[in-house]
């Protein structure tokens, strides 16, 4: 019985097995690179629709408060585009 085969065989499997195990370890660094970089960017998304929403907001309190300036101003246009100033026909 000859056990240079089985020997060689052995050697071949044990070199993939090491490969396998490197290839393993490269690709759970990326994993946690691409972890880190989605948890990043998501981040960035709420903080930006944050901001989002603190403008909008302040532009609508800006509207609402233009809107009221305009109504308590008799000499203001109405929606029509007439003026509704008393004794003016």
């Amino acid at each position: 019985m000859d056990l240079l085969p089985s020997s060689r065989c052995g050697a071949v499997l044990e070199q993939q097995l090491q490969q396998f195990l490197q290839e393993r370890e490269l690709l759970k660094a990326q994993v946690a690179e691409v972890t880190e970089s989605l948890k990043k960017a998501q981040l960035e998304r709420d903080t930006y629709a944050q901001q989002l929403k603190t403008e909008r907001a302040r532009w609508q309190q800006q509207l609402l408060k233009m809107a009221g300036e305009v109504r308590a101003d008799p000499s203001a246009p109405t929606l029509d585009g007439s003026l509704d100033l008393p004794g003016h026909l």
